[in-house]
């Protein structure tokens, strides 16, 4: 009796067995990540000022990169390949979320005010890194492709960006993109963001230092645009302030370099900062020589703020401000020392009189050209031009042909800015024409801004150079082969193309 007893427990233990082995599991994944959305253009002279100067800003999202901020408190939804939800959560205070979901789930939503739904693949918060962010673009936005250069035979870097603030959309899956070399669709085998896997990229700034750098920036009225301390805004003033704002959120693998032209072109190097700054002094009265790198690139973004302060006029560098009175350099009766040096610059002074060694024509042609020189002999895969002008070239011995045609065959986008004003002229839309023809034949953007929009347009290049994606090609591309990355991303389609 007892055998039988064990018998038929044995049988229904093994029958229990055999029911929870087959019973309908409910398996889970992990899934985390960050929703953010561009900042709109704002006023950030003081803040970034502030910075300059040594004020810490205590950063309650860390997890947020420049120039964005968090989807608070939305409603994330998971669904399935059918579009039914399966599970959701909310974001925190720092736009995070976290939850372990059904397998099932294919698609991760958020809705947001005044922002276009954001939908992309659970894929995106399954991993570590950068990829674990992603952002939606205002409502009134569209994707665009931005920027685009081969950087081997079946290697291409891309920037996703929105037409409003010009920043990088990050996030965007493997599955919204694809590529064809010629009129042969090609597979991608893997997509990477430059920012996850820390791939390194050279970036020379160009500045524009001409006399009309010197003019007040003014607003839509015609009003004379402030700092917060009521001294006004000079075209230099702002443009300082945008190199800063710029170096602040450069990646640490990331090496950059500075072109400064007026009537001359000057890659600012060792060997060129002691040749146009023999009376620099230390606070001690000393003389010195500045150096920072003897080829004019470097990974330590503090090295180049001195530079940045150097150019910027205002400065309290130069010690017998103002330094001329000829209305050919452009200060006015009562102009004053405004900037401080930035806290990361050391403590130097410019001594001699007239030491300001730039405004006196404009060669923004003759200035990219230089540039472009500068980057094809450097390693990294990745070479970017930035360049900023207020006007017309007037100098150059390039022309804007040659330059294009020299991008083209280093592969090298340009990025154009033009810092004009609310005066619409003739003078300025051939300016503003040539800029952005320049930016559009070598696959780069092109950034029409006014006042301190500058500071803003200098971060968003910025973050689309950090958040590139980096994409594989299953086949190679052959020199003269035209090769098209086309988005097709929550309802919008976008497409540029690059020739090898």
């Amino acid at each position: 009796m007892k055998t039988k007893t064990l018998f038929t427990l044995s049988l229904l233990s093994l029958s229990i067995g055999l029911t929870a082995c087959g019973a309908k599991s409910d398996p889970k994944k992990s899934v985390k990540g960050t929703l953010v959305v561009p900042k709109a253009s704002q006023k950030v002279i003081a803040k970034v000022l502030q910075k300059a100067n040594g004020v810490q800003f205590k950063e309650t999202c860390s997890n947020v990169p420049a120039g964005y901020k968090p989807l608070k408190g939305v409603k994330v939804e998971f669904v399935d390949s059918g579009d039914k939800t399966l599970d959701d959560t909310k974001t925190n205070e720092c736009g995070e979320f976290s939850a372990s979901v059904p397998e099932g789930v294919v698609k991760v939503k958020a809705k947001s005010s005044g922002n276009k739904e954001l939908v992309t693949d659970v894929s995106v918060f399954q991993s570590t890194g950068a990829t674990s962010l992603a952002s939606t673009i205002p409502s009134n936005a569209e994707y665009q492709i931005s920027s685009m250069q081969m950087t081997a035979d079946n290697k291409i870097a891309f920037s996703v960006t929105d037409t409003v603030t010009n920043n990088a959309v990050i996030g965007i899956p493997d599955s919204a993109l694809s590529a064809k070399i010629g009129v042969n669709n090609v597979g991608i085998s893997k997509l990477d963001s430059a920012a996850n896997i820390s791939d390194p990229a050279s970036v020379t700034l160009v500045m524009d230092a001409s006399p009309s750098m010197l003019d007040k920036v003014r607003g839509k009225n015609q009003q004379i645009l402030k700092d917060d301390k009521g001294h006004f805004l000079s075209r230099f003033r702002v443009a300082t302030i945008a190199a800063h704002s710029y170096l602040d959120n450069v990646p640490e693998s990331d090496e950059s370099s500075l072109i400064v032209f007026d009537e001359y072109v000057r890659f600012l190097n060792d060997q060129m900062v002691s040749n146009l700054f023999r009376s620099l002094q230390d606070k001690n009265g000393n003389s010195i020589t500045y150096k920072f790198s003897e080829d004019g690139f470097t990974k330590k973004e503090s090295k180049l703020r001195l530079l940045v302060d150097l150019y910027n006029p205002y400065s309290t560098l130069y010690t017998n401000f103002p330094f001329s009175s000829d209305p050919y350099i452009g200060f006015e009766v009562g102009a004053v020392q405004l900037d401080k040096k930035h806290k990361d610059s050391p403590d130097v002074n410019v001594t001699a009189d007239r030491a300001y060694p730039w405004t006196s024509g404009t060669s923004i042609f003759d200035g990219i050209g230089k540039a472009l020189d500068t980057l094809t002999e450097r390693k990294n895969a990745r070479k970017i031009v930035i360049a900023m002008s207020d006007g017309g070239d007037n100098r150059s011995s390039l022309r804007k042909s040659q330059v294009i045609n020299s991008a083209k065959a280093k592969a090298i986008p340009v990025h154009t800015i033009f810092f004009s004003d609310f005066l619409d002229s003739s003078e300025s839309r051939r300016a503003k024409e040539a800029m952005s023809s320049i930016a559009k034949d070598t696959n780069a953007s092109f950034i029409d801004v006014k006042g301190t929009n500058l500071v803003s347009a200098f971060r968003s290049i910025q973050t689309s150079i950090t958040f590139q994606y980096l994409a594989n090609l299953i086949d190679k591309a052959k020199t003269g082969d035209k090769v098209t990355i086309s988005l097709n991303y929550n309802g919008v389609k976008a497409s540029r193309s690059v020739t090898r």
